[in-house]
């Protein structure tokens, strides 16, 4: 993951919008390559069958990273939190 994403670094890209599931997520996660984080969380319940956010490992180096919520916002029935790395703009 980290290769791809510095290959697409040398191109001139230094910022990438991705949609994920549960999946990448984990594997941005665990490669510690996530500095800003936006939830949207629908008000419905998928019930038991539904996907954890977060299925995967450890992450890199075993510890969890720190995240603080940045905005709130409602977007129609649509809850939005957009979540930076702390001590990334915390201004």
């Amino acid at each position: 993951m980290r290769a791809a994403l510095e290959a697409l670094g040398r191109r001139g890209l230094s910022r990438l919008l991705v949609e994920t599931g549960p999946r990448l997520f984990s594997a941005l996660y665990d490669d510690d390559l996530i500095d800003e984080l936006v939830m949207v969380t629908a008000g419905r319940v998928f019930g038991p069958g539904g996907v954890g956010m977060y299925p995967g490992g450890t992450g890199a180096a075993g510890a969890p990273r720190a995240f603080r919520a940045r905005e709130c916002s409602v977007v129609g029935e649509d809850a939005v939190t957009v979540w930076r790395r702390s001590g990334e703009n915390d201004a």
